[in-house]
């Protein structure tokens, strides 16, 4: 069953859509948010930690499953940083790039950390590059 979520989305968000969208400068910015994997992927190697699947299995098999649960066809990418704790999405198309950041990896169990990376998966399809607004 594909997860719908229009069933859950914010009511105000085409409102807030269409201000955002007037204001100068935006379209540059989201065309450079959206479409240049590259980009994010080289600013994300000059300054955090690439997770390779080898050292964070369960992670990775977690972000696999949520993407299938949410009908997102992406391969994933952890990456790491050192602040404090919080996790993060980086919006590309296609990989899908998760961060972490602090300790969260060896602090949160199993649920904890589905639960986080759902969080940050959820945003992406919610205001990733797939967004009607």
């Amino acid at each position: 069953m594909q997860f719908d979520i229009e069933s859950i989305r914010f009511r105000g968000e085409p409102a807030y859509a269409e201000a955002l969208r007037k204001m100068p400068g935006i379209e540059a910015l989201s065309a450079k948010v959206f479409t240049n994997s590259a980009y994010i992927r080289r600013t994300l190697l000059a300054s955090r930690l690439s997770i390779p699947e080898s050292a964070a299995p369960d992670i990775y098999r977690t972000a696999r499953e949520l993407t299938r649960r949410f009908g997102i066809n992406a391969p994933v990418e952890l990456y790491q940083a050192a602040s404090a704790e919080n996790a993060l999405i980086h919006f590309s198309v296609t990989p899908l790039l998760l961060e972490v950041r602090g300790h969260l990896p060896a602090l949160l169990d199993k649920e904890a950390m589905a639960a986080l990376l759902g969080r940050g998966i959820g945003h992406c399809l919610a205001h990733g590059a797939n967004n009607p607004y």
